[in-house]
């Protein structure tokens, strides 16, 4: 399995975040270490989506699955890995977490919808 606690690899990650359109800002480095720091499935989605481009998908956790994250939230796939680690940590209070943020969001609107 691939190390990604080390800085040669967190400089992997940080050049695939700007490739799919990520800002090099602080924000970003603390995305960096949340992802270098996932563990178990989570883990596997992002050396998956690092190494393979793979999308990250994953069944419904409490009624949120990878799709709604993206379709109701437009998140990047580095954003769907996270948060599926935080509906592993706490189903319950994320997945309500997500589905208030789908359902409240104010004067955001991508795509059109």
């Amino acid at each position: 399995m691939v190390n990604l606690h080390n800085t040669m690899n967190k400089e992997i990650v940080k050049q695939r975040l700007l490739e799919v359109g990520y800002t090099d800002t602080p924000a970003l480095d603390a995305t960096i270490s949340r992802l270098c720091e996932l563990k178990g499935e989570p883990f596997n989605l992002l050396v998956s989506w690092l190494y393979d481009g793979k999308a990250p998908t994953f069944d419904a956790v409490e009624g949120v699955d990878s799709g709604f994250l993206k379709d109701k939230l437009c998140m990047k796939d580095p954003a769907i890995i996270i948060a599926y680690a935080m509906l592993l940590d706490d189903p319950k209070g994320n997945s309500e977490y997500f589905k208030d943020l789908s359902e409240n969001r104010v004067g955001f609107y991508p795509n059109g919808k």
